[in-house]
């Protein structure tokens, strides 16, 4: 399984994948992985995950248990931050799917959560 990151163009946000960014992983097993993330401004600000996972056939195999993309995130000015994604393989998934690459983006986001005004 790979794992990128990306951050949407001219974001302020350093996102980096876990490293190494390839692991091998087996059907029937958890997997947990840790990215970072720094907001290298010196205003807080708010954002967003989004994920994607390729082969699209694959995604259909993949639980995702933990994510940082199921919530809006505030990080303050130079705020270093772990994030974690933990996911399930199905047992069901065929070796014929070939490799599987997680990809996050994240987006700066123009207006905080209606909960956080």
């Amino acid at each position: 399984m790979d794992f990128l990151a990306n951050t949407y163009q001219g974001m302020p946000l350093e996102f980096r994948a876990p490293s190494p960014s390839k692991f091998e992983v087996h059907p029937g097993e958890l997997t947990e992985v840790t990215y970072t993330a720094r907001n290298f401004t010196d205003q807080a600000g708010w954002v967003q995950a989004v994920h994607s996972i390729v082969p699209g056939l694959a995604s259909q195999h993949v639980e995702v248990l933990q994510c940082f993309c199921f919530e809006q995130q505030k990080f303050e000015a130079g705020e270093l931050r772990e994030l974690t994604f933990a996911s399930f393989i199905a047992p069901e998934m065929s070796p014929r799917h070939g490799a599987v690459s997680v990809s996050y983006t994240f987006f700066q986001l123009e207006n905080p959560p209606e909960d956080q005004k």
